[in-house]
């Protein structure tokens, strides 16, 4: 500004504040020269309209607004002056010394930089997926989908092209999901404290599980996506039940971006290669949704029957989170859902649309019973274990026809061991 880089006239400064001073007294002697603000939000709305180039105002403030709410701005410079606080007390005041010694601790602390970090820090993920050796295992459309949500969630998602290039000292000190190859895994020595959970893409096919270890980089990035959704969505919960409904709302128009970009991802290959397609993946979950969340002994019992076999289990109480999952997901897995009677027929029926659940059954006593409502234990789980034996019977057959012979072993062995199962009854 002092060397006319930037033209006054495209200088916002608020009229009536210390800084209008300084600007007067300091830089412009006593030119009003500069393009006047009337409100301290303009400081920050002139620059996304563009009819500033740059403001001057509180560091701290303008910290924490950059950082938190107007991401496209940033700060430069130093500081010009700095503010000052007292605490005025009583003259004499008994506990002078302590209120001294105290202050005076907390400033050798690292607790002002903690509270600093928190409130005047670059909003951030709570959680961190780091990527390590997979992008040359990646087909065009998990590369696609990468890209994708990299783009969108550049803060949560850390993308290593190899293992050489990583050091866990050096990654932020945040909670970590780590998605990787076999080859990685094995220079590990010991999971550091702030892993997770760990993915990985395995070589040897017959160490594949779809639960830790899986065939495919499309597998991996379907569940990066699927992390990333839960993630998001435990963050925007968190902020609005601690009232922070400006930060809980950004959260989730962040999921609601990641999802629409990735399904146009989807779409623009679906119309380019009609040889893709997910119906075939081998991802599959059992979901139950219940009247209410409780200490449930059959759902436990029903979670420990299936949890070696399926992808995962989950379990929801509430109808809208299910909905907003299955949305995200409706491309991604197959899905076996469980309704407690509790839920209207309608709510049944819409379910029954999608095309990604297989099969819907009912569970609970019900005074309007028919051939999708189970009453009792023992019957729900052969009837769930039928079905996820012709299930995983279709998917070995289909990758035996396509000549990939480890998935198609890997998916009749599952039916097999369901038949076990079925037999222990």
């Amino acid at each position: 500004v002092k060397n006319g880089i930037i033209p006054p006239n495209r200088v916002g400064i608020l009229v009536g504040s210390q800084i209008e001073e300084y600007y007067l007294n300091s830089i412009s002697h006593g030119k009003k020269d500069y393009y006047p603000l009337k409100t301290p939000d303009e400081v920050y709305t002139g620059l996304m309209n563009d009819y500033i180039d740059a403001s001057l105002w509180s560091n701290i403030s303008s910290t924490y607004h950059v950082n938190n709410m107007y991401c496209e701005l940033m700060t430069v410079g130093v500081a010009f002056s700095h503010s000052f606080y007292q605490i005025p007390v009583k003259r004499g005041w008994l506990y002078k010394a302590d209120l001294n010694s105290h202050i005076l601790s907390f400033m050798e602390s690292a607790e002002i930089d903690r509270i600093s970090a928190k409130w005047f820090g670059r909003s951030t993920a709570s959680t961190q997926f780091v990527l390590i050796d997979l992008s040359t295992h990646l087909n065009e459309l998990a590369s696609a989908m990468l890209e994708t949500m990299c783009s969108l969630a550049k803060d949560s998602i850390l993308n290593f092209e190899n293992d050489s290039d990583f050091d866990f000292d050096k990654l932020p000190k945040k909670i970590t999901i780590l998605f990787v190859s076999s080859k990685f895994v094995a220079t590990m020595k010991s999971k550091p404290d702030q892993v997770e959970k760990v993915f990985i893409l395995e070589e040897d096919k017959s160490r594949v599980d779809n639960q830790e270890r899986f065939a495919t980089g499309k597998d991996l990035i379907f569940l990066l996506a699927d992390a990333i959704y839960r993630c998001y969505n435990k963050e925007a919960k968190a902020y609005s039940e601690s009232g922070d409904m400006s930060s809980a709302n950004r959260k989730k128009e962040e999921v609601n971006r990641i999802h629409s970009e990735l399904k146009k991802t989807h779409q623009r290959f679906f119309r380019r290669d009609s040889t893709i397609n997910t119906s075939t993946s081998t991802l599959t979950r059992v979901i139950w949704l219940k009247s209410k969340l409780e200490d449930d002994v059959e759902m436990k019992r029903l979670i420990n029957l299936f949890d070696e076999i399926i992808s995962s289990f989950s379990v929801f109480a509430n109808l809208s989170d299910l909905r907003e999952y299955l949305h995200e997901h409706e491309t991604f897995a197959h899905i076996f859902l469980i309704i407690d009677t509790d839920y209207d027929d309608l709510v049944v029926a819409d379910f029954h649309k999608r095309s990604n659940i297989k099969i819907v059954c009912r569970y609970g006593q019900s005074s309007s019973k028919n051939e999708t409502t189970i009453d009792n234990y023992p019957e729900l789980c052969l009837h769930l274990t039928h079905d996820l034996i012709t299930h995983y019977n279709k998917l070995g057959t289909h990758y035996s026809t396509k000549k990939e012979a480890k998935t198609a072993k890997e998916m009749f062995t599952k039916a097999h061991e369901l038949c076990k199962k079925g037999l222990e009854f």
